[in-house]
């Protein structure tokens, strides 16, 4: 942010907006596979091209056997590099 000095002596900032482009992936499988699913997520988050990892978590309360990934992205071609073309 930047000040900029107002001729009455008020101060205003002004600030950049930019857009980011968020990705909620929601993987699911058995309770007691939930260890194996938790390890190839990170796996994967590790080798992914583009994308910040923003958080990882395993559910416990409500839908058990879940893993859910949060990952941003700086522009909508970013995120779209990470999915796979239409067949």
């Amino acid at each position: 942010m930047r000040g900029q000095a107002m001729p009455n002596g008020v101060k205003t900032l002004h600030a950049m907006v930019r857009t980011m482009f968020y990705e909620l992936t929601q993987l699911g499988g058995p309770l007691l596979k939930m260890a194996g699913m938790d390890a190839a997520a990170q796996e994967w988050m590790e080798q992914a091209d583009a994308g910040t990892v923003l958080g990882r978590w395993r559910t416990d309360i409500g839908p058990l056997g879940q893993v859910l990934l949060l990952r941003s992205f700086e522009s909508s071609d970013a995120l779209a590099e990470e999915r796979p073309a239409p067949s």
